[in-house]
This record gives C-alpha cells, sequence and structure tokens, in this order.
C-alpha cells in the first residue's frame, strides 16, 4: 500500500531491533501516563470527597514497583 519498507537484509535486522526495543519501552511509556493520571485523579477524589484534612492520607498513595518492570520482562 505504499509503506515504506526496508529491502536490505541490515535494514530489515535494524527494523526489527529497534521494533523489538521501541514496542515496550513505548508500552512502558504509555503505562507510566495512565497510572501517573490515575493517582492524580485518585488524589483529587479524595480531597474533594474529605477536605484538605484528609490530604495526608492521598499523599501516602504509591504506585506499585512491578508496573515499571513488565514491559521490559516481555523483551
Amino acid at each position: 500500500f505504499g509503506a515504506p519498507v526496508p529491502r536490505t537484509t541490515p535494514g530489515r535486522t535494524v527494523a526489527v531491533v529497534f521494533a523489538a526495543i521501541g514496542i515496550p519501552a513505548h508500552f512502558l511509556l504509555i503505562l507510566n501516563l495512565g497510572l501517573l493520571f490515575a493517582m492524580k485523579l485518585q488524589k483529587f477524589a479524595i480531597r474533594r470527597k474529605y477536605g484538605n484534612h484528609e490530604a495526608a492520607v492521598s499523599e501516602n498513595l504509591k504506585a506499585p514497583k512491578w508496573v515499571k518492570a513488565v514491559p521490559f520482562g516481555c523483551i
């Protein structure tokens, strides 16, 4: 359909290596952005529901550590 594709063997090799690294790295980026957005939204909901006196509780929300390692485990 007119999409540019590598035609040489070195070009194809580079494309495969780039995809093997780039796809999980992109997954990691999207995952972390979604997690950041979810945590900000959760903090906002807690502050809105309970007021500022519960702000200390919302500050203790932390992301699980396994989330950052999952995409690189797929490689």
